[in-house]
């Protein structure tokens, strides 16, 4: 057999390695992914209250403004809530490039050396500076300023899911400057999209931030006390606060 035919075998033989390795690592994080969302929709299942979807607009316009936008969020915590919208974005833009990574790395579509998404990617950039940034500031208030809101003890969780989302933001950008047939590069890609899968499955199921989705999603779907009333705006944590209760007292039952 021709040398060029072994190494052309060889490399295929290789390739097919790696997607094996990625699909079980895939399947793990995906299986512990669905442990993690079964624990949530106990929680919100356990919650009291009739679920209603009632006038239909308001509630959209709700979503828009309070969780696309995140203006409730800005307007109670100014710098602290930019940099959780920062982080919020960032993820949202990237929700296309994580798709077509975790394609090409399961073997199953190859769309990264499209023009569409040499563009996308570089429209990414800014997305990805904002996020680091973002996570670099919220990280660094957590762990080191620590104000009283965030209570006296240190979320080790927490610190963990910022490293993994900074680990994420920071290997995007350097993969512009690194050849992937190169051994940093394969480095570099194969740390990308398993953290991204890794995030949402270590994620702790008590965290503030899922209370937070939580009690965002039960308050968009409750049955309201009047009809075309808007719901009184009470504080996110304190949303939070009063679901986690209801929704520990319903999982003991």
């Amino acid at each position: 057999m021709p040398r060029s035919s072994r190494r052309s075998c060889h490399d295929r033989c290789a390739q097919a390695d790696v997607t094996l390795a990625f699909w079980v690592v895939f399947v793990a994080f995906v299986g512990a992914f669905a442990v993690q969302v079964a624990t949530r929709v106990r929680l919100i299942a356990a919650a009291p209250g009739e679920f209603a979807l009632d006038d239909m607009g308001g509630r959209i316009q709700r979503f828009l403004v309070d969780v696309v936008f995140q203006v409730q969020t800005i307007r109670e915590r100014p710098i602290v809530g930019l940099a959780h919208a920062f982080v919020f974005w960032g993820f949202v833009a990237f929700g296309g490039y994580t798709t077509v990574e975790f394609l090409h790395g399961l073997g199953i579509a190859d769309l990264t050396e499209t023009r569409w998404f040499f563009a996308y990617r570089i429209v990414l950039v800014p997305f990805a500076t904002m996020v680091l940034g973002g996570i670099l500031f919220l990280l660094v208030r957590r762990a080191v300023f620590r104000p009283a809101a965030l209570g006296s003890a240190v979320s080790i969780e927490s610190i963990v899911i910022a490293l993994f989302i900074a680990t994420l933001m920071a290997t995007f950008l350097l993969a512009f400057n690194l050849d992937e047939t190169t051994v940093g590069g394969r480095v570099n890609w194969w740390v990308s999209p398993p953290r991204s899968t890794c995030i949402s499955c270590c994620r702790p199921s008590r965290s503030s931030c899922d209370r937070r989705s939580l009690a965002g999603f039960r308050t968009w779907i409750s049955k309201r006390k009047r009809s075309g009333s808007r719901p009184s705006r009470i504080s996110g944590r304190r949303r939070c606060s009063t679901l986690s209760h209801a929704s520990n007292a319903g999982v003991a039952r």
